[in-house]
């Protein structure tokens, strides 16, 4: 199941997309931050990484961060509160 918990809209502001299990079984959770140094996400290390983690029954969640222009601290936050939502 996908769902966007965090979309604002505009290229500057992070987006969160979970991959939740069904059933109410109890599950471990992951973030999955996709690389890019800094400069961008790359969409290889989101959704494809989500799924294995999906098919090894995990809950995964996708954190696409603020990326440049943006600067320290900015992905910081944004992890941060995103392990908080979670």
């Amino acid at each position: 199941m996908i769902n966007n918990l965090i979309n604002f809209n505009e290229e500057a502001k992070p987006s969160l997309t979970s991959y939740i299990l069904e059933g109410s079984k109890y599950r471990g959770a992951v973030v999955i931050l996709p690389g890019g140094g800094y400069h961008r996400t790359t969409p290889r290390e989101a959704e494809p990484i989500a799924i294995k983690f999906n098919e090894a029954g995990f809950h995964a969640f996708v954190l696409h961060y603020r990326v440049a222009p943006n600067r320290y601290p900015k992905a910081l936050v944004d992890v941060s509160q995103t392990m908080r939502l979670i």
